[in-house]
């Protein structure tokens, strides 16, 4: 429960900023600016997804498909998308949303990691 002095869209916000922190620990080059959570997205420097995007999400979701997160019943996808989709908010490359999609691709599968990268 929220406290008196906490708002959800502060929490929603320091959630993004632990998300962000996370994949740097990770070893992802994060060296992106961060857009201002008070200014309106430059859709201009929106960054273009290919076929490559879409093909690495059919894997993501054929090796993925049937789990749940833990504890509940929310599809394993939906991770994979939310870390995909906070890659390309602080302007991360497609490069970087198709690794946030396959992060865990070579746990789940016996594919060894140089085939998921090669995709």
């Amino acid at each position: 429960m929220l406290g008196p002095t906490t708002s959800p869209r502060l929490t929603k916000t320091v959630t993004k900023a632990n998300r962000f922190a996370k994949l740097r620990r990770s070893g992802l080059n994060c060296d992106v600016a961060r857009p201002s959570p008070l200014e309106d997205h430059d859709m201009t420097r929106a960054t273009a997804l290919t076929d490559r995007f879409d093909r690495a999400l059919l894997y993501a979701t054929h090796i993925h498909g049937g789990q749940v997160r833990k504890g509940t019943l929310i599809p394993y996808i939906a991770h994979l998308l939310a870390v995909a989709a906070t890659v390309l908010e602080y302007n991360g490359s497609e490069d970087m949303a198709i690794a946030a999609l396959l992060h865990d691709a070579a746990e789940v599968t016996s594919t060894p990691a140089r085939a998921v990268a090669a995709l």
